[in-house]
């Protein structure tokens, strides 16, 4: 019970420590931009953010129980604010969307901004501030799905241009729960807790990297047309 608890205070720690370097940076800018309309729009959006999350660690720790709210999600919305929140940070995240398309998954909303937030901040920390870090989304469509016009699957690829890692490294130590190559800086908890989100939903997340030849991570998430499909009655 000592080991889960330690494990579960670890996960906490993790995503408190990332909504406190947010804040900080709002609170680091405020006195250059409080005069900019935009900057103030932004920054109370980051706290509003910020609130609620923190409001449900609160009840994480209260419970005991890391819970889901899992409702119908747009990925599409949610890799787009993703993107903008990690914007703050060099170099700025390239959304690449399908246009006017919404991409249905039935899943935790919070939960998967955490997930994508960890592996974009990742790129960017590999990454030169003078390279690129491109999140490309795109409907997986099969044979069944262009009769029925609805999409079964969504992919969505992540790809930087920064130092990369071995296969040996991507093998023995990329998901190992608290490692960490960032020494104190880092708790080794973001990759391991973003593969295990993403794999609860029934999807994949493979990666594809070499020492300075940058990094892809391709992420592949069921939408809720192939569950309704799977999951409907015969005849129905």
């Amino acid at each position: 019970q000592f080991d889960v608890f330690n494990r579960f205070s670890a996960f906490v720690m993790h995503d408190l420590k990332n909504l406190i370097a947010q804040q900080s940076l709002v609170v680091a800018n405020a006195k250059k931009h409080k005069s900019n309309p935009a900057f103030v729009e932004d920054a109370i959006s980051t706290i509003e953010n910020s609130v609620r999350r923190m409001n449900r660690l609160l009840e994480q720790l209260e419970t005991g129980k890391t819970g889901s709210t899992n409702r119908t999600v747009d990925i599409r919305e949610v890799v787009a604010d993703v993107c903008k929140e990690a914007s703050d940070r060099m170099p700025k995240p390239d959304p690449v969307l399908p246009m006017h398309q919404k991409l249905p998954m039935f899943g935790d909303s919070e939960k998967l901004r955490t997930a994508l937030q960890h592996l974009i901040r990742n790129a960017q920390d590999a990454t030169p501030t003078s390279g690129s870090v491109t999140v490309l989304v795109e409907p997986q469509t099969s044979a069944a799905d262009i009769a029925a016009d609805k999409p079964a699957a969504c992919r969505i690829i992540l790809t930087d241009t920064g130092s990369g890692m071995s296969q040996e490294f991507i093998e023995q130590h990329l998901f190992e729960p608290f490692y960490s190559t960032k020494g104190a800086k880092g708790m080794g908890i973001g990759m391991y807790q973003s593969r295990e989100y993403i794999h609860s939903l029934g999807g994949t997340l493979s990666v594809d990297s070499a020492p300075e030849a940058g990094t892809t991570m391709t992420i592949e998430l069921p939408l809720t047309f192939a569950l309704q499909r799977s999951t409907a009655e015969p005849g129905a």
